[in-house]
């Protein structure tokens, strides 16, 4: 009797090309009997057929071999013209073996005779299997096309990065070289060491970024959870930029201590990631950053008043190597905040923003105290 009906199995959509009311009812019987829910559609000539396909999808199309005014064939160039990838199973009575070979080649998966309509499961079921596997193979080209572009965006954007800390430190060095042929003493160079030694720490940031997205990518985010204070992690990072000549004030509300159980070098780059990306966009006004505590969760709050992001590209600069702004304005990989929301997520919380262009940004995170 065939495959038996499933209860969790979709109801299969099938657009039958048939001009019988009688036959129509029979192929309906028959895909019931073989274990099919089904919904059927009845087409019997070219407009119908196109109206029908825009009108909604299917999974199968079950076509007569010839209908008044309309045939099989006719079909067959109608779902090519429109690129519909469909099994396409003609059921007749009377193709003969030439015309069948015709319809195979045309695009036609099968052909069942009305009178051993027994052959209409086997070929249902493998028709579906095909597409199912075209499909499959159809998505993973798919992907591995996606993984290609994103490989290339990254190298570009690596790149770019790199170059720049790179440049200034080979042109540092060069000018100390040629100071040290002229006789010049040490001290004239103090400023082209300090110079070397921020392009190192430059160079050492963006490799740690570098290390953080393969990681995460590849493993996903594995936590090493201790009690911690966020209010303490706040602290220390905002005197790390102030320390650095961060260009822009701190306005601070860290007053207690806030504490859970959470990956505290995580917690530290989520924050690191919200201040910098403030510092970047804000246009050197003050940076606001609070920490609550919410009884069950812990709040994190950083709010820059600088170009804002509109709405459309709210939810992209959450992807990897997306940013609302040029990059020929503002540099940067683009991962910072893809990472902020992997580490929120691994801790069981969530990152909102709140924005519009010129009007600056608010990021909030929420943890659960773990």
């Amino acid at each position: 009797m065939g495959d038996p009906v499933q209860s969790d199995r979709p109801a299969l959509r099938v657009l039958v090309l048939e001009d019988d009311e009688d036959d129509f009812e029979l192929l309906r019987r028959e895909i019931t009997r073989i274990g099919w829910s089904q919904t059927s559609t009845r087409v019997q000539s070219r407009d119908e057929l196109i109206a029908a396909l825009q009108a909604r999808t299917y999974d199968l199309v079950i076509s007569d071999w010839s209908m008044p005014g309309f045939d099989a064939l006719g079909a067959l160039s109608v779902l090519r013209e429109r690129n519909v990838d469909l099994p396409f199973i003609i059921v007749s009575g009377t193709i003969g073996e030439e015309a069948a070979v015709r319809a195979l080649k045309a695009g036609a998966s099968d052909f069942v005779a009305k009178g051993n309509l027994q052959r209409l499961s086997a070929a249902i079921l493998r028709e579906l299997r095909e597409v199912k596997t075209r499909n499959e193979r159809r998505d993973a080209v798919e992907a591995l096309r996606l993984a290609v572009k994103v490989r290339d965006e990254f190298l570009t954007l690596a790149g770019h990065e790199l170059r720049t800390p790179l440049t200034t430190l080979r042109l540092q060095v060069q000018a100390i070289r040629r100071a040290l042929g002229r006789g010049e003493p040490v001290d004239a160079m103090k400023e082209r060491l300090l110079l070397i030694e921020r392009g190192t720490h430059r160079l050492h940031e963006l490799v740690d970024r570098l290390l953080d997205i393969t990681q995460v990518a590849q493993q996903g985010i594995a936590l090493e959870r201790k009690p911690c204070d966020l209010s303490h992690i706040v602290k220390d990072v905002v005197a790390r930029f102030v320390e650095a000549g961060a260009a822009a004030q701190f306005e601070v509300k860290a007053e207690r201590p806030v504490t859970g159980n959470w990956d505290d070098v995580r917690l530290e780059s989520v924050v690191t990631n919200l201040v910098s990306n403030a510092l970047k966009y804000g246009q050197g006004r003050p940076v606001r950053i609070a920490v609550d505590d919410l009884g069950k969760e812990a709040l994190l709050v950083v709010e820059d008043q600088g170009i804002g992001i509109a709405r459309g590209d709210q939810e992209r600069i959450f992807e990897r190597f997306n940013r609302a702004a040029s990059g020929r304005s503002y540099a940067g990989f683009g991962i910072g905040l893809w990472l902020v929301r992997q580490i929120a997520e691994a801790h069981g919380g969530t990152v909102t923003l709140k924005s519009e262009p010129a009007a600056g940004s608010t990021f909030t995170v929420q943890i659960p105290k773990g």
